[in-house]
Parts: C-alpha cells; structure tokens; sequence
C-alpha cells in the first residue's frame, strides 16, 4: 500500500508543478513579452486606422522652442492625504502646420510630457529645443495639450509613439 501511496503522491506532484510552470510560461508570453503585444498593434484585429486613433483632436507639424520648468499638476484625485499631483514638464511648440483638426488659437501651444527634466528617467523621452516634430494631440479643459495615449511614448526604440521626431536643427 505505501509503494501505491508514494507513486500517487510524486505523480500529483508532477501535475502540480506542471499547472504552476505551465501559466507561468504561457502568462509570461501573453502578458510579459512586449514583442508579442506590440505585434498585436500591427495586426488588422484592432481594426481601422480611424478607430485606433479616434480620440485625436490634433495633429499637427512644428518645432520644438524650449522646455518650461516642471511643476506639479492636479491629478483630480482625492485621497486620504488630499490631492494627487503629478510632475509635468511644458514643452513650447511652434505650430507650422495643421495636418488634421482645429487651427489652436495661437501659432504656439503648449506640450505637456510627463515627468521632470530633471530625471533623466523620464527626460530621455521628451522632445527637444530645436527638434522638428509631428504631434498627435489631445486638448486639455485648461488649454494644454497632451500626446495621444503617452503611455506608447514612452515605450522605447521600435514601439508606437504619438511624437515623431523628425530632424534636430540648432
């Protein structure tokens, strides 16, 4: 009977620890390999090109002025320890051409990019003084404007950004 009860115990064992690695190698090809999810982003089962891109309000050609000095914006959240705030840093932009959307009201707007300028962590992703960029672009109820979905922006060499940095010129 023991012989019978050890066989069974390593047997369930081995289905065991078989489930455990099993979801962990297909959790991590799904969820945890970038490679995969960014091929998704090419492939036709998100659709149109007009439904990927449906909240842009703005885009837009220009060049890069200056970077503004960080601060720290309203979140709009309301926590226990009061307000949520968020380092910012405005980047000034001079419009040279509206591709699609509402002329803003001025030949300038104003970039938000989150993070400081002053963490290289952050800064590596923004736009630069001199640069010649084009810009999709969502408005701010204050009159910023932020990048379409930043989060793509920031996802580093060959993923899908909404800033196209297209030359530096000093």
């Amino acid at each position: 009977m023991k012989k019978y009860s050890w066989i069974i115990v390593t047997f369930s064992l081995f289905i065991v620890s078989g489930v455990f690695l099993g979801q962990g190698s297909i959790g991590s090809l799904t969820n945890q390999n970038h490679e995969i999810d960014h091929g998704h982003l090419v492939t036709d089962d998100n659709g149109s090109i007009e439904e990927e891109v449906y909240g842009v309000q703005l885009v837009i050609k220009g060049k890069v002025e200056q970077l503004g000095d960080s601060f720290k914006r309203k979140s709009g959240l309301i926590t226990r320890f009061g307000e949520e705030l968020y380092d910012v840093t405005p980047a000034t932009i001079d419009v040279q051409k509206v591709v699609y959307g509402t002329s803003p009201d001025s030949s300038k707007i104003t970039l938000l990019q989150h993070g400081r300028k002053e963490d290289n962590a952050s800064s590596v992703h923004f736009v630069t003084p001199g640069e010649e960029v084009i810009l999709l672009l969502v408005k701010t109820t204050d009159g910023y404007y932020w990048s379409y979905n930043f989060e793509l922006v920031h996802g580093g060499e060959g993923s899908c950004c909404t800033a196209f940095k297209m030359s530096k010129s000093d």
